[in-house]
């Protein structure tokens, strides 16, 4: 007795062209596919990676702020940036997120940068693209008016290339003062 082939699997005659079973494309696809993704998940991790740890840019920031200040009024916000790395390294921006400028107005920067700074969804970029030697400092002063009294805590990003580098601060603001009291 003859056992039974299953037709998908059955050798073609000679000279006929062989096709794949539909089962087996179907397996070489997917298979194809997920090696082509592992492929690229293993690009994309290689180039994260790249940039955030093998980056030979390294900067570091602080903010200075005087201690008190007054809603409404316009006190001078200072950020320094060193290089700490051991070659040139390159300050692209300085960057406020919408959680900072919803407590503050930040204008007026000195040294102004090339161009006007751009806001998108609440966030405001100044593009730098300054060049800076090993162990070399950079200031840049804002104008800066509180929106709000209270302890306001923030911070900037310093960016070079694709990496942020956040600076935190933090600032009193006393309440606006009343004008005209009426007192005479």
């Amino acid at each position: 007795m003859e056992t039974p082939v299953a037709p998908e699997f059955e050798l073609p005659a000679p000279g006929a062209r062989q096709i794949w079973p539909p089962r087996a494309q179907w397996a070489a696809g997917c298979g194809s596919g997920c090696a082509l993704l592992v492929l690229l998940e293993g690009l994309a991790i290689w180039a994260i990676a790249y940039a955030m740890i093998y980056s030979p840019q390294q900067l570091a920031g602080s903010i200075r702020t005087p201690k008190r200040v007054s809603q409404g009024m316009p006190f001078p916000l200072t950020v320094v940036v060193k290089n700490e790395s051991k070659r040139p390294a390159t300050l692209t921006a300085i960057v406020a997120r919408s959680t900072l400028t919803d407590q503050l107005t930040l204008t007026a920067p000195q040294p102004a940068p090339p161009g006007a700074p751009t806001t998108m969804l609440g966030t405001t970029t100044w593009q730098y693209q300054k060049e800076m030697k090993p162990g070399q400092r950079f200031t840049v002063t804002f104008q800066a008016i509180p929106n709000r009294s209270g302890t306001l805590r923030g911070s900037l990003e310093l960016q070079a290339g694709f990496v942020p580098y956040p600076v935190s601060f933090s600032v009193e603001v006393d309440p606006a003062e009343e004008s005209g009291s009426g007192a005479q």
